[in-house]
């Protein structure tokens, strides 16, 4: 089997580095890559200095087949791209009227006046191929290098780079490096990678060449992907692979890539015709911000009660001011009462109820930070949870809301 296509992305410019803008261009070029078959050696932000950019370059060559950089062709001083390019070639800048022409031909039509810092941008490493960018002034350029390796560069600004990448940058890969890749995602949840690891590891030591197992984890959730780079293995043998790994895992599954878990409970609510009502505390609209997120959620979502002090959890749900004098608002008899309340609304068939400690402040010995219940069920059957994670206070939040979701799923599903 022929190894697969190695790329070097490279992010240039100050603003990366200094935190003013959010490298989105290497991590969207690098997913694209991934979906490809491709994979990425490493990935790179630098400054907007031409020997930096050079060095770089000259590393790329030796590790990758295809070096992409994004950044620095616009027309201000900063934008030095060119000339590092053109440095690294060892060829001079030459004039392209065609693209002056074109912008002029924009800027006509909106009285922008065209300026010598765009026509200075109108030079280019000489020899290069210019990618004609739809959505702007600067083009992208592609040289096919002595060595057979590819050097790519593209503008800074996200939806030009995402235009010429898979209009015409991404199509000519794939002529020139084919790869017969495919993927099998599990989306899970209420149990950590190293449980999933373990009840995959038998199975995966015997995975076909080219076959391998990724463990990808978020807060409450991991996803299992399963990438096949083989060309002579068959759809029967893919197709009992996907199988058998969901069969080792079936007890944390929720649904499959490109699913959310509110997604998931959604359809489960509309299948079933019912409603769900959140008495939220701790979470304080998190929950409900997950639900209502999703299109058409006013199908199954009735509304929430973010009872944040123990006055609302008294007067919007009913609790009782024994019950938090006596066992305190993180406690299973609260979250139960709360459960109460918030079945009781109008249309809620089922509901969820979270009270805890997010922290960073307010923990005891007995209930330290992270320490939170989870009271779920309708008005047959109620039931009450607890679970203790010591992250931050926006983790502590985010993963009782996964965790509560979760929770529900499996109860409407009887699981």
């Amino acid at each position: 089997m022929v190894d697969p296509m190695n790329c070097l992305l490279i992010s240039i410019g100050d603003e990366i580095l200094n935190g003013q803008t959010l490298d989105t261009n290497t991590h969207f070029l690098a997913q694209s890559c991934r979906e490809q078959g491709y994979q990425v050696r490493a990935k790179y932000s630098i400054a907007d200095r031409k020997e930096e950019i050079v060095e770089a370059l000259k590393l790329g060559v030796t590790i990758a087949d295809v070096i992409v950089t994004t950044g620095g062709l616009g027309p201000t001083k900063d934008d030095i791209t060119k000339k590092a390019i053109a440095a690294y070639l060892d060829v001079p800048l030459v004039f392209h009227q065609p693209t002056e022409d074109r912008i002029r031909q924009l800027f006509g039509p909106r009285r922008i006046p065209f300026t010598q810092e765009h026509h200075q941008q109108c030079y280019f490493p000489d020899e290069v191929e210019l990618l004609e960018n739809k959505l702007g002034t600067a083009p992208g350029m592609w040289w096919d290098l002595p060595s057979g390796k590819v050097l790519i560069s593209l503008p800074g600004v996200p939806y030009e780079m995402k235009h010429l990448w898979n209009d015409q940058v991404l199509p000519r890969l794939l002529a020139k490096w084919p790869v017969a890749i495919r993927q099998f995602t599990l989306m899970t949840a209420g149990t950590g990678e190293t449980v999933l690891s373990s009840l995959l590891s038998a199975w995966e030591d015997q995975l076909p060449s080219g076959c391998s197992i990724a463990y990808l984890p978020d807060l409450g959730r991991v996803r299992l992907r399963l990438t096949c780079i083989d060309p002579v293995l068959s759809d029967d043998r893919l197709h009992s692979l996907k199988q058998e790994m969901e069969t080792l895992v079936q007890d944390y599954v929720y649904g499959y890539e490109g699913e959310t878990l509110p997604e998931v409970l959604g359809r489960i609510l509309l299948k079933q015709g019912k409603f769900i009502g959140l008495a939220e505390s701790c979470t304080g609209g998190y929950m409900s911000h997950l639900m209502t997120s999703i299109a058409g959620s006013s199908a199954y979502y009735a509304g929430g009660v973010v009872s944040y002090s123990n006055a609302f959890k008294e007067d919007m749900l009913h609790v009782s001011p024994s019950t938090l004098r006596d066992h305190g608002a993180v406690s299973r008899e609260t979250v139960l009462e709360m459960l109460e309340g918030i079945l009781a609304k109008p249309l809620v068939n089922v509901g969820i109820a979270v009270s805890g400690i997010a922290g960073p402040d307010g923990g005891t010995p007995e209930k330290p930070v992270g320490t939170i219940w989870i009271a779920y069920g309708d008005q047959q059957t109620r039931r009450a949870e607890k679970i203790l994670f010591t992250k931050s206070r926006l983790l502590n939040i985010e993963y009782a809301a996964y965790y509560s979701l979760n929770l529900m799923r499996k109860f409407l599903l009887g699981l």
